[in-house]
């Protein structure tokens, strides 16, 4: 029970991270929202960890720039917005190294 709590709590963790980690922007309100992050569904492993969050960060950008929009439960009916960033978990993974040696955060 405990193992499965932490593994939870560990993947959450990791999908708030992938969307909000070591973000610090200027700029407007739109364009601060602009800079959250998504990964989209390209491999095996992006797929594994959206199938273990509940697709959570695929289009988390729509969350903070279209929130009147209900799309969650269905990914892929909205298009993101044109800036939007996505990664991938290799850059997740180099995200997390900077933010370990404690450098600069990406703007």
């Amino acid at each position: 029970y405990v193992l499965t709590y932490w593994l939870g709590s560990f993947f959450l963790h990791q999908s708030q991270l992938v969307e909000h980690g070591n973000i610090i922007a200027e700029g407007t309100f739109k364009e601060r929202n602009l800079r959250t992050r998504n990964l989209p569904p390209t491999g095996f492993a992006e797929k594994a960890f959206l199938f273990l969050t509940h697709n959570d960060s695929r289009e988390h950008v729509l969350h903070h720039t279209a929130p009147s929009i209900h799309s969650r439960p269905f990914p892929g009916t909205t298009p993101l917005p044109q800036g939007a960033v996505t990664l991938t978990l290799r850059d997740h993974l180099r995200t997390l190294g900077r933010m370990l040696r404690g450098d600069a955060p990406s703007a």
